[in-house]
C-alpha cells in the first residue's frame, strides 16, 4: 500500500502560537465538525478514522465530486464508528441517502444541530446572488412572484391543489 505524501499546513494563528497539523489532521477535524453539524454522532478517533481510509487505498479519490469517494455508514444510519463505516464511491453514497425517505426523528435531529447556527457573510451574499440569478416566474393562478420553476410546480401543488 501506498502512503500519501505529508503535507505540513499551518492552519491558524492564536496567541502567537502556530498550530500544525498534517492534512490528515485537517480532514478528519472537518469531517468530525461536518458530522457534527449534521446532529450525527461521531466516534472515531484520529487513528481509527485515518487507518479507515488508508486500508480503503482510496484517500488520494476522496472528494464531494463525481468520481470521488467518502466515508459511508452502513445503512446511512447510526454514528461515525468503527464496523459502522466503510468507504464508498460518492454516486452510490449520494444514492443510497436520496432513496431513503428522511424519518421524523431524524428531520429533528438535523433542525436541532441547525438551530441558532449563523450563516458566515459569504454564504449569505452566495444565497443572495444565487437568488437573483435565478428566473422568476409569475403564478397563473394568483399571479405571486415565484423563483424558479422547481418553486413554481411546488407553489402551484401546494396552494393551487384544487386547480389541476
Amino acid at each position: 500500500m501506498c502512503t500519501p505524501n505529508i503535507m505540513v499546513i499551518t492552519v491558524r494563528v492564536k496567541y502567537k502560537h502556530k498550530y500544525i497539523m498534517t492534512i490528515y489532521k485537517q480532514r478528519y477535524f472537518e469531517h468530525r465538525q461536518n458530522a457534527n453539524h449534521r446532529g450525527i454522532p461521531f466516534e472515531l478517533t484520529f487513528d481509527e478514522w485515518l487507518h479507515i481510509w488508508q486500508d480503503s487505498g482510496k484517500w488520494q479519490l476522496r472528494g464531494k465530486g463525481k468520481g470521488s469517494y467518502v466515508m459511508s455508514r452502513v445503512g446511512d444510519t447510526g454514528p461515525y464508528k468503527v464496523g459502522n463505516v466503510y468507504i464508498n464511491n460518492q454516486e452510490d453514497n449520494a444514492s443510497e441517502g436520496a432513496s431513503k425517505p428522511r424519518t421524523t426523528q431524524h428531520a429533528n435531529a438535523i433542525s436541532v444541530a441547525l438551530t441558532g447556527k449563523k450563516k458566515s457573510a459569504i454564504a449569505v451574499a452566495k444565497n443572495a446572488i444565487s437568488q437573483l440569478s435565478r428566473p422568476k416566474y409569475t403564478c397563473q393562478h394568483c399571479d405571486k412572484l415565484i423563483s424558479g420553476a422547481g418553486n413554481l410546480k411546488q407553489h402551484i401543488a401546494s396552494k393551487h391543489k384544487e386547480i389541476e
